[in-house]
């Protein structure tokens, strides 16, 4: 017998929470000459999460420049959390732990306080290479661009919660790592049949979602703002070259 999905009349509300981390980065320098660089977080665990908007981060990651350091720790000290562990992840970390202990500690978690309630994440900081974040940047903007149909985004597994809200009740998705707002932003786009552009601001230029039939040629305001001042700068110019002649 088929089975037939029921259908339930309660908005999506998307919760991008930003569980507090403080990120620094080391440099390890080798024999040959190469180096890697890793990005390590710490502390955190008495703060409040707040919320932040997938798509806005999403922009400010976009806009980084591959390589400053300096610029993505700044951004990770924004979003918290980079990456998330599962309830099984943690449980293998702890009994990793445990094997020398004689224990199993189940203590790498940490609560936060959302709209929803309480939620408990798992999974102590685990250091990252440069490269895995580069990588996940170039993953996300091919994602965004030439989506593959059951290998990328569109089987990304979150936390959703049947919460009541004091806007009243709602089905409500929680990401407790940047790397699944990224992903979650991503998808809910494709669902939406946005059409995905590339900024023509020059020296910007990240792609980005729009919605509806308005041909949006910027991928935010400011974008837009810039290129007007410097075709109004540009127009002064000429004028002033003529006057001089």
């Amino acid at each position: 017998m088929a089975q037939q999905l029921v259908p339930i009349n309660l908005p999506i509300r998307l919760q991008c929470l930003r569980v507090p981390a403080r990120w620094k980065y080391e440099i390890t320098r080798w024999k040959d000459g190469t180096e890697m660089i890793w990005f390590s977080a710490s502390g955190g665990k008495n703060e409040t999460a707040t919320p932040f908007d997938a798509w806005e981060k999403r922009a400010d990651f976009f806009r980084l420049r591959e390589g400053d350091s300096d610029a993505l720790r700044d951004f990770l000290d924004g979003v918290g959390l980079f990456t998330s562990a599962s309830i099984e992840g943690a449980i293998a970390a702890g009994a990793e732990v445990g094997k020398t202990a004689k224990f199993l500690p189940l203590d790498n978690f940490r609560w936060v306080d959302a709209e929803d309630g309480r939620h408990r994440v798992w999974g102590d900081f685990q250091p990252l290479s440069a490269d895995v974040i580069w990588a996940t940047r170039r993953e996300a903007i091919r994602e965004m661009e030439k989506p593959k149909l059951h290998l990328g985004f569109d089987v990304l597994d979150l936390s959703l919660r049947l919460a009541a809200l004091r806007s009243g009740p709602a089905a409500v998705i929680t990401t407790f790592a940047f790397s699944d707002a990224l992903a979650a932003s991503v998808r809910i786009d494709h669902l939406q049949r946005a059409k995905i552009r590339r900024c023509q601001r020059p020296d910007c230029g990240i792609p980005f979602a729009a919605v509806g039939p308005r041909k949006r040629k910027f991928c935010g305001w400011y974008c837009g703002h810039i290129v007007s001042v410097r075709k109004i700068r540009a127009k002064h110019r000429q004028k002033r070259k003529r006057g001089a002649r």
